[in-house]
């Protein structure tokens, strides 16, 4: 979804409190996915600071009637798409001024919640490596903001130039791994750039979404495809809700895990401790997603602290640097560079990998 000044000036007024700090932040943030806009404010230090949070606005703006555009712009950064005309409405009937709904907003932000949505669903055909696929997806996904303008995720290429970077003969008997999948263009890309795989297992916990990701794997005539419906985590819960991957590759008669992309919301250390075994065994290339947001509201994590844990479990981690090029990091002294990059510049989320050989850096291109 692509966003306009307005929706992006209501949206610093109802997580900040204000304006933005001026019309050149507003007309950057005008063309990225409203999900980075909601991270990069909500994880924002003004945001976090105690003495800050929740505290009342005095301009002009709060204290008068609620617009719909304010609504409009709180829906955007929650779900990625606009508000029906009677969820306008009800809000507008029961917040009577900005700062009633902001309250409310704060709340749900707060919790990770989302007001439900009846969902539609879109596909949309795109191009990657030279080859083209299709995609089914609902367009919440931060992907959908790019192939809606006909443009390509550069995160998604990231991963796929990654994924042949690592594996320069075409990814021949690899094991990939995709968690969690969503509705699967992360596992599109990196069977696009290793086609010779053995197998791709796309891990997916919702069941709509574990239904468009089923669609698009089988669509997309993607060779040696399967599907887990479940989470990833440390431990497997007695209902089966989160498990090891170490647990799930056996089930699934795996032998050995090769290039493993997590996006696992904010649980990414723990589903590298769920695959503990496969790690120590095999000694896999790792994709991992570093969002700010749901590491510090749903794993209640430091950032920091996570990029130093996985800088030690690790022989390289391995950033971007403004370029998008790959950063190796010798020392953990340079993280806090890369946290500051983040936060600042790439709208509160990046990707980072771990790995055991930089073969693949010297083989980017």
């Amino acid at each position: 979804m692509t966003q306009d000044a307005e929706n992006v000036r209501w949206a610093y007024r109802m997580v900040l409190g204000r304006d933005a700090e001026n019309e050149a932040v507003t007309e950057a943030w005008s063309h990225r996915p409203p999900r980075d806009l909601l991270n990069a404010l909500a994880t924002s230090p003004e945001a976090l600071s105690p003495s800050k949070a929740g505290q009342a606005a005095t301009a002009p703006w709060m204290r008068a009637l609620l617009p719909p555009a304010a609504v409009t712009a709180a829906y955007r950064l929650l779900r990625g798409a606009d508000p029906s005309e009677e969820e306008v409405a009800a809000a507008l009937r029961a917040h009577a001024s900005p700062a009633s709904f902001r309250r409310s907003l704060l709340e749900w932000i707060r919790a990770g919640e989302i007001p439900a949505e009846p969902e539609s669903r879109e596909e949309k055909g795109f191009h990657l490596l030279g080859q083209r696929f299709t995609l089914r997806a609902t367009g919440r996904e931060s992907s959908w903001h790019y192939l809606a303008q006909d443009l390509q995720d550069p995160r998604i290429e990231r991963l796929a130039r990654v994924a042949a970077a690592a594996f320069p003969d075409g990814g021949a008997g690899r094991v990939l791994v995709d968690a969690h999948a969503a509705s699967g263009i992360a596992g599109i890309a990196m069977a696009a750039a290793l086609p010779y795989h053995a197998c791709l297992l796309g891990i997916e916990p919702e069941a709509e979404a574990a239904a468009l990701l089923r669609h698009n794997l089988a669509a997309n005539e993607l060779h040696e495809t399967r599907l887990a419906e479940t989470a990833l985590g440390a431990e497997d819960r007695t209902d089966l809700s989160r498990r090891r991957l170490d647990g799930i590759l056996a089930e699934q008669g795996l032998e050995r895990l090769d290039l493993l992309r997590l996006a696992a919301d904010g649980h990414e250390t723990a589903a590298m401790i769920g695959a503990a075994q496969a790690i120590r065994r095999d000694r896999p290339m790792v994709f991992a997603e570093f969002n700010l947001w749901t590491l510090m509201t749903v794993a209640r994590e430091n950032p920091l602290a996570v990029l130093e844990e996985w800088h030690a479990a690790f022989p390289h981690l391995v950033g971007f640097d403004d370029d998008g090029n790959p950063l190796p990091f010798t020392g953990a002294e340079g993280l806090p560079w890369l946290l500051h990059a983040v936060l600042n510049r790439r709208g509160g989320v990046d990707d980072v990998v771990l790995c055991h050989d930089l073969g693949w850096v010297e083989r980017w291109a």
